[in-house]
């Protein structure tokens, strides 16, 4: 049973190389940058408490929309810094449709 099972695992290689070699083509993934990576850390720690992250990132929008979103909130009693404000509002900006 032992050699058997070792003579699949041998010859599988040979047998799907090529199909093996085709699936793993290498794939470029988008890197976020800093700052959004930034942002989103802002967002599950400032907003969550009142909104579900997956739906705020479920929305899309130019710079003005978020900023008056952003800009909404503050004036609703949310804090954030001018680092922080920005870090949020490249974050949901990057995520546009």
């Amino acid at each position: 049973m032992r050699f058997f099972m070792i003579t699949i695992f041998a010859a599988l290689p040979g047998a799907i190389g090529g199909a093996v070699s085709q699936a793993m083509a290498p794939v470029t993934l988008p890197v976020p940058s800093q700052r959004s990576a930034e942002g989103r850390a802002i967002l599950y720690k400032r907003c969550s408490g009142c909104h579900a992250v997956e739906l705020v990132e479920g929305h899309g929008g130019p710079v003005d929309h978020w900023k008056s979103v952003i800009d909404t909130m503050l004036d609703r009693g949310a804090t954030l810094s001018d680092d922080e404000y920005q870090a949020l509002l490249a974050y949901l900006t990057s995520r546009q449709r």
